[in-house]
């Protein structure tokens, strides 16, 4: 991806910010059972146990709320390659504090998190 095309699709999601749960919902057939079956899919390969996943492209924060929601266990490492986006889901996600990291990557290109970053969950 060039880099202007690259600044165009991160300004297009900061525009999005503001419409952008109630615009999931009227683009994603049938949205509750879509992230019910993430959920449960989740739920049968990790159980109600500890464990820590990453959010990619973790926009305002709408699956990773669910999934620190159904998983008291869960830890979250959001993803997205705009800062509005992760400003949201900051908001949205506050309230579970060091169950959540977010962080400024284009995940296309950068590194991943994984086993090396556990120490910042505690």
């Amino acid at each position: 991806m060039t880099e202007s095309n690259f600044d165009a699709l991160r300004a297009a999601f900061e525009n999005a910010v503001p419409g952008y749960d109630a615009l999931r919902r009227k683009l994603i057939p049938h949205f509750d059972a879509f992230y019910g079956t993430t959920l449960d899919l989740l739920e049968e390969a990790v159980g109600q146990g500890e464990f820590r996943c990453v959010d990619l492209g973790v926009g305002t924060g709408l699956l990773s709320e669910m999934i620190l929601e159904r998983f008291p266990g869960a830890q979250v490492e959001g993803v997205d390659l705009a800062p509005k986006m992760l400003d949201a889901a900051r908001e949205r996600l506050a309230t579970y504090g060091a169950r959540l990291r977010l962080s400024l990557a284009d995940y296309a290109t950068a590194p991943l998190p994984g086993p090396a970053t556990s120490e910042r969950f505690a």
